[in-house]
């Protein structure tokens, strides 16, 4: 293992990363707990697909090892995904997750970037905060083992949701402007 390392837990299929001096990539999270007790690292990066639905419960359980551990419950760990997900995201919290970010599908990650998140040089974004932007009626309805059907709860979960509504409105604090938010049909 590097001095200093990262280390970077891709789960499925994820974009490539750049910049990967002082890196040490992993495909399971038994083997990010490995690497991450035997020291030296800075930092850790899990990268995770939001329609990722079986490895949910197995990164969840990874960050609440890693932060119960005394040789890992200081490292930071960052979560990277390709989609804002509020049932994901409280867990994420509950499981100790320092920073969250938010990936573009497609694109390449980029380890100086997260660096400047750890450094705060960075716009990181913050568990709590991001939670609080997030409308607390999101409902996500599993559809089968890939696929969920977002829903609004404030619209007894008979409204979908997506594209301009879901990313400029449920997703942002322009929730707390919502009709359906405003007067619920149905208690949140």
């Amino acid at each position: 293992m590097k001095e200093n390392s990262i280390v970077v837990l891709r789960f499925g299929q994820t974009p490539g990363i750049i910049n990967r001096e002082e890196t040490d990539i992993v495909q399971t999270p038994m083997e990010c707990f490995s690497r991450a007790v035997l020291g030296k690292t800075q930092f850790i990066v899990v990268i995770l697909s939001g329609r990722n639905i079986s490895a949910r419960s197995l990164v969840f359980e990874l960050c609440r090892c890693l932060k119960k551990n005394p040789l890992t419950k200081e490292i930071p760990v960052i979560v990277l995904m390709d989609s804002i997900h509020r049932e994901i995201l409280v867990k994420f919290h509950e499981s100790g997750v320092t920073l969250f970010k938010n990936y573009k599908s497609g694109s390449c990650i980029d380890l100086n970037q997260i660096k400047d998140l750890i450094g705060g040089r960075d716009q990181a974004v913050n568990l709590r905060g991001l939670l609080k932007k997030i409308c607390p009626a999101l409902n996500y309805i599993k559809i089968d083992d890939r696929y969920e059907l977002i829903v609004c709860g404030a619209y007894m979960n008979r409204m979908a949701l997506g594209g301009i509504r879901l990313h400029e409105v449920c997703e942002t604090h322009n929730h707390l402007n919502c009709e359906y938010f405003v007067s619920p049909r149905m208690a949140l």
